[in-house]
């Protein structure tokens, strides 16, 4: 996958904290459902990032 599609930490940081934003009550059920918080650090910032690879790659369309 080329470099541009992947998104910074600090861009993956500010989408988790969006989300937080945005989705509270699913973000908390998600808190509530995996209790590993290296699972869900690793969901969000996956999650983070497929999004921003489809943002890109609308873009070059």
């Amino acid at each position: 996958m080329d470099e541009d599609l992947q998104p910074t930490e600090a861009m993956i940081e500010a989408g988790i904290s969006t989300l937080w934003e945005m989705l509270p009550g699913s973000m908390d059920s998600l808190y509530q459902d995996i209790d590993d918080e290296a699972e869900r650090s690793e969901l969000l910032s996956d999650t983070v990032t497929f999004i921003w690879q489809a943002m890109k790659e609308a873009q070059n369309t």
